[in-house]
């Protein structure tokens, strides 16, 4: 690890993990991927994305939350586009724990969308017909929150909580 000097109780980082470089099979783009854990639904992989407004996890993988049975959680309706494909879902607050392979893992409660269906020619379309096969970390209430720092020589994301 080149940047041990990040961490120390009082320091930059509280936590650094590996990152993997592509997403599943999808080999033609090289990303920054880490293990998350959403509470009460297991670990994936997500992509970190400093250009995504807000977090967004398939449904699939937020399945075992059975939100759909907690419509009172929703905390906002929205629509996005994707890899232009629009994305009509709702916006309800998960907490996600990321993985340290070094130093501490941090819990972070965020805003994160799932999207409920696609919009195809304008017209609204089974959420099973989606391309969105990744699982983004976006700006709002997750990244906004953390310190980070990327080192590409040894594929290592470092975090810590910003303190408010």
């Amino acid at each position: 690890m080149r940047f041990s000097s990040l961490f120390s109780s009082d320091a930059f980082a509280k936590g650094a993990v590996r990152y993997n470089k592509y997403f599943g099979t999808q080999m033609a783009l090289q990303r920054l991927v880490i293990p998350i854990k959403l509470v009460g639904a297991g670990w994936t992989a997500a992509i970190v994305d400093t250009g995504a407004g807000i977090c967004i996890f398939r449904p699939e993988v937020v399945a075992p939350l059975h939100l759909e049975q907690h419509p009172e959680m929703i905390l906002d309706d929205m629509i996005t586009t994707v890899r232009g494909v629009m994305y009509v879902g709702h916006v309800y607050p998960l907490s996600l724990i990321v993985r340290a392979d070094f130093g501490d893992d941090i819990t972070i409660s965020c805003p994160v969308f799932i999207p409920q269906q696609i919009v195809i020619n304008g017209q609204p379309a089974s959420i099973a017909r989606s391309p969105l096969t990744i699982n983004l970390l976006g700006w709002r209430g997750f990244l906004d929150v953390l310190r980070f720092a990327v080192d590409p020589a040894d594929s290592t994301f470092y975090f810590g909580a910003i303190e408010r």
